[in-house]
């Protein structure tokens, strides 16, 4: 089965450090992978990369059967990849449904199909009893 998400050698330099040596990662469609290491490692710098943030320096990212590696970050987005970072930053007086919607509008310009898939994420996430709630509500865990 072809994988949702690859980079093939990946390589980030600035300057003379190198942040990511030769990354070659494959995930496959429904799998969630975490990537753990020290501070330092190039996790950070490799979620730029795929997400589009920062060109790599050497390598590939192909998503979905796609080349991204050139593709600027609001493309791949809209395709499908994107990145979150450490600090929530959500929509404190809109409802936690109505953030939800927010991030679905990017893939989805129907209302009615952004809110489809928002219920969707909710449920998967465990979070469709808060769906009502205002996001100001939530717990950092919750937000996450």
């Amino acid at each position: 089965m072809t994988p949702l998400l690859e980079t093939r050698g990946v390589w980030q330099r600035f300057g003379g450090l190198v942040a990511n040596s030769d990354v070659s990662i494959s995930v496959g469609r429904g799998e969630i992978v975490g990537l753990i290491g020290p501070n330092g490692a190039g996790k950070s710098t490799l979620f730029n990369l795929i997400a589009g943030v920062l060109p790599p320096t050497q390598g590939s990212i192909i998503f979905d059967g796609e080349d991204v590696t050139r593709m600027p970050a609001a493309a791949r987005c809209q395709r499908g990849v994107g990145r979150t970072f450490q600090v929530v930053k959500s929509f404190e007086t809109m409802t936690v449904i109505d953030n939800v919607i927010v991030g679905a509008l990017v893939r989805n310009t129907v209302m009615r199909e952004a809110r489809r898939k928002a219920h969707e994420v909710l449920e998967f996430t465990g979070l469709a009893a808060r769906a009502d709630v205002l996001a100001s509500d939530l717990v950092p865990a919750e937000k996450r």
